[in-house]
């Protein structure tokens, strides 16, 4: 294990962009556009991150963005200001939007990370008559070249697939050293949002597991459950779009107050009730549509969406995003800056489409496109009905594409900034049309450098932002802290010890040894049984036993953890 080195892949919640370090696209590109094989190795980071991009299609993902979109409008107009008290007026809109906008993100990022990381390391598809859209992804990925005709599978021989892969995925040396990096991480939200984030996501799963265990036993479950709780709740929406408070440390303190109501209402309010209903809403959403439309003459904008609760806000709250959605996406912001609008409606209509990766090809121009790899072998031949630059340069990028909607891979073509073409995974062309409007979106890397650039002119436009920012977040800063301490270490016997012990350096200040803190990642992997871990210097069952129960003493004696229980020599750990 390298320290702290964590070779992070991201996802940007602003630019709904998404970079995979584990995947060689290179090496990969036309195994991942046919589906015929994805690396199994990058299937659980890929869940990292395609978890944060199921949470940004959300009612409070949206919200943020709109909120964003019309600081970044306000700005401009700021520029533009005739009069003193105009551009003042402007200003301060935009440091309003802008300030619930970041707030947000920084109360709900360990929200965020922990149900990424729990994805990536824990969550695995049960007996749930239902799933989530990330492990449906998973699932048609996983698959590739392993099952025929897997469109025309039933759900559960994908799933079964999915369990065997994931398992053999997350016991790698690889994944073991991304856990046991988790697992060095500062328990201090103020520090880092990953260890307390997951530990909160962890315990509201035990604490499920103990209130309703018939349906929270599937892991899984609990993440669908999750993001639902979290990100599809209309009362969040209400209070970003309602409570326009124009002083930031209210702003700050009223959605601490918020996320800190909703913590303790899971907690009170489980059930297996609740969650009974919940799969009955899901499974009849044709009958009961649960899909937010707001119909634009630039732009018709629309998301689907699930909520755990009821809410008599639900209604008003609808109304003031397509509000916020008609300010944005109004014909005035396309005069305001035609750049500007062609960015915001490519973020839009791309959010679903993930970008895998992108890379330079040389290629022979024809009817048929024959792209090259670097060595000068064949590697895809395409149909060209598009003509190519007169400035060609002999040169094309390939970008794979996995859409989250119909679950299926493309292929982009593009010479320089022109599109020559989109093909599908049965290599078949696709209408360029759904594609064009949204093709500056393609890179990843670019989306990510315009929201940068965005923010940049922001502040120079309206330079109180960032004061305004700090002085919302340091008005909570400590509370923060506090609550997400005492939701992460909800188990613990002695909270304040193990606080202590693991503030600056995670789990290394209670096993005090980096090869005990890897062994315990290792020890804590779904379906890790003791019969499989290979300890250094341990050449016996009884070795490896022993081995195990002095890792647990380590953890009692120094933070007060103790496992909830073992079976058939699995240990099960409320904690990690």
């Amino acid at each position: 294990m390298d320290g702290r080195q964590h070779y992070r892949s991201f996802a940007d919640p602003l630019a709904s962009s998404l970079v995979l370090t584990a995947l060689d696209i290179e090496n990969w590109m036309t195994d991942l556009t046919m589906m015929k094989r994805f690396p199994l190795s990058a299937l659980p980071q890929f869940a990292h991150e395609l978890t944060h991009q199921w949470c940004f299609t959300s009612p409070l993902g949206y919200t943020l963005l709109f909120l964003s979109f019309r600081a970044q409008k306000a700005a401009l107009m700021s520029m533009e200001a005739e009069t003193a008290d105009e551009r003042m007026r402007f200003c301060r809109q935009c440091e309003r939007d802008m300030v619930r906008v970041q707030l947000c993100q920084r109360l709900m990022q360990p929200i965020a990370e922990g149900l990424a990381e729990f994805a990536e390391h824990d969550a695995m598809p049960g007996r749930s008559e239902i799933i989530g859209a990330v492990f449906q992804s998973l699932a048609m990925l996983a698959a590739g070249n392993r099952v025929k005709n897997k469109r025309e599978l039933p759900a559960d021989k994908l799933l079964d697939n999915l369990r065997a892969v994931l398992l053999d995925a997350r016991a790698t040396d690889q994944h073991i050293e991304r856990k046991a990096n988790l697992l060095l991480e500062p328990l201090s939200a103020l520090r880092s949002p990953y260890l307390c984030g997951y530990l909160t996501i962890k315990n509201m799963w035990f604490w499920a597991l103990n209130h309703a265990a018939e349906h929270f036993s599937d892991s899984e479950f609990l993440l669908y459950y999750c993001k639902a709780f979290f990100y599809d709740d209309w009362d969040w929406v209400y209070l970003l779009l309602k409570r326009d408070m124009i002083f930031p440390d209210l702003n700050a303190e009223m959605m601490l107050d918020f996320l800190k109501i909703r913590l303790e209402d899971f907690n009170r309010n489980v059930s297996e009730e609740h969650a009974a209903e919940f799969v009955d809403r899901v499974l009849n959403r044709a009958s009961s549509p649960r899909e937010f439309e707001s119909s634009n003459k630039l732009l018709n904008f629309s998301f689907c969406y699930d909520y755990v609760r009821a809410t008599t806000k639900a209604a008003e709250a609808q109304q003031l995003l397509r509000e916020l959605v008609n300010d944005v996406l109004s014909p005035e912001s396309y005069k305001l800056s035609d750049n500007l609008f062609v960015v915001w409606t490519s973020l839009l209509t791309s959010r679903q489409n993930i970008t895998l990766g992108r890379a330079n090809y040389p290629a022979d121009p024809g009817k048929l496109l024959l792209v090259k790899r670097k060595d000068g072998k064949p590697l895809v031949m395409l149909p060209c009905k598009e003509e190519l630059p007169p400035n060609w340069n002999g040169e094309v990028t390939l970008v794979s594409l996995f859409d989250r909607g119909d679950l299926r891979c493309r292929l982009a073509c593009l010479a320089g900034d022109k599109l020559l073409g989109v093909f599908s995974e049965n290599g078949q062309t696709e209408d360029l049309q759904d594609f064009v409007r949204y093709s500056p979106a393609l890179d990843p890397a670019i989306r990510v450098d315009y929201v940068r650039l965005v923010e940049a002119m922001v502040r120079e436009a309206c330079p109180g932002v960032d004061e305004a920012v700090a002085k919302g977040w340091n008005h909570v800063a400590e509370r923060f802290e506090q609550m997400l301490a005492s939701t992460a270490l909800l188990f613990a016997k002695d909270p304040a010890k193990s606080f202590a012990a693991m503030k600056e350096s995670g789990f290394l200040g209670v096993t005090r040894d980096l090869s005990m803190l890897e062994q315990l990642a290792a020890l804590t992997l779904p379906g890790a049984t003791i019969k499989s871990m290979e300890f250094p210097g341990t050449k016996s069952l009884s070795q490896l036993r022993t081995r195990r129960d002095e890792i647990l003493a380590n953890l009692q004696a120094n933070a007060g953890y103790q496992p909830l229980h073992f079976e058939d020599d699995v240990v099960y750990f409320s904690f990690c």
